[in-house]
């Protein structure tokens, strides 16, 4: 996540997560592509963090009565927040939850009475910080 001084930045945010809903699905994935603008606290250990951004959200589902999957890209949004703690000026460790929704409703892969697919993800890992010479 390349930040300015004052704590704004942008990131690249690439996920993919298999086998979202087995109760209705044989098999399924959710791919999400989003850029993200950022607004950090830029302290030096404890690091609040906003984002912001759209991107595409690729899914894919297999019915459990047919043989046959479908996928679809749609555009869609994200936002959320997290925290960063640095336990020294290159490690750290980063946890957050965001919030994903399409931008328009669909009707080729059921997701409910309105058609759009959201939902909430969360995760935690580490982080790795390099100065940006200048």
């Amino acid at each position: 996540t390349p930040t300015e001084a004052n704590g704004l930045g942008a990131e690249l945010d690439i996920s993919h997560a298999g086998d979202f809903d087995s109760s209705l699905f044989a098999d399924s994935s959710i791919t999400t592509v989003m850029l993200n603008f950022t607004a950090v606290y830029p302290h030096e250990k404890f690091r609040p963090f906003m984002v912001l951004g759209a991107g595409v959200l690729r899914v894919r589902v297999a019915f459990p009565s047919d043989s046959g999957e479908i996928g679809q890209t749609q555009p869609a949004w994200n936002a959320g927040g997290g925290v960063v703690y640095m336990l020294n000026e290159t490690l750290g460790f980063r946890g957050d939850v965001r919030y994903f929704r399409h931008f328009s409703s669909q009707s080729v892969i059921p997701f409910g009475s309105n058609g759009v697919l959201d939902f909430i993800r969360s995760s935690f890992g580490v982080t790795l910080t390099w100065p940006i010479l200048q």
